[in-house]
C-alpha cells in the first residue's frame, strides 16, 4: 500500500516475522517506509488481528501519525514523559520514553519541520 500526506511518500510492506514488545500473539507487524525531501526511515507498526492488512490510504497515514505522535513525546525529558503519561514504574516508562526517543530521531532526520504541526496537520486529515 503507498500514500501521500504533504510530501511525505508512505509504503506499507507486511512482515509478519517481528515480534512486538507486549507480545506478537495479538497483533500483525508492517513496516512502514518514510520518504521526504530525498530522504527516508522506517518504523515498525503493529496492526490489530481484527484488521491485518493496511489496505487503505487512510490505514497508512493513520500509521504514520502513530509514529509522528510517539516522535512528539521524544521531545519530551524523562521527568516531563514520566509526568504526562503516568507512568509510575520506571522500567516500563523509560522503555516507552526511549521509543518515543527512537521515532524523534528518525522523524528529524528526513523531516526539520515542526513535529507539533505536522501531528496537527495528520490529525486535521484524519
Amino acid at each position: 500500500m503507498k500514500a501521500n500526506f504533504n510530501g511525505f511518500e508512505l509504503t506499507s510492506k507486511y512482515a509478519q516475522a517481528k515480534a512486538s514488545a507486549w507480545g506478537a500473539g495479538s497483533y500483525q507487524h508492517h513496516i512502514i517506509t518514510v520518504k521526504y525531501n530525498g530522504k527516508r526511515t522506517s518504523f515498525d507498526f503493529w496492526q490489530s488481528k481484527s484488521h491485518p492488512l493496511i489496505d487503505s490510504e487512510e490505514r497508512l497515514t493513520s500509521a504514520f501519525a502513530c509514529f509522528v505522535n510517539d516522535a512528539s513525546y521524544g521531545l519530551y525529558d524523562i521527568d516531563e514523559f514520566f509526568q504526562e503519561l503516568g507512568y509510575e514504574k520506571a522500567s516500563e516508562g523509560i522503555r516507552a520514553w526511549k521509543g518515543c526517543q527512537s521515532a524523534k530521531r528518525k522523524l528529524e532526520r528526513l523531516y526539520d519541520g515542526d513535529i507539533y504541526e505536522l501531528m496537527n496537520s495528520l490529525d486535521d486529515y484524519r
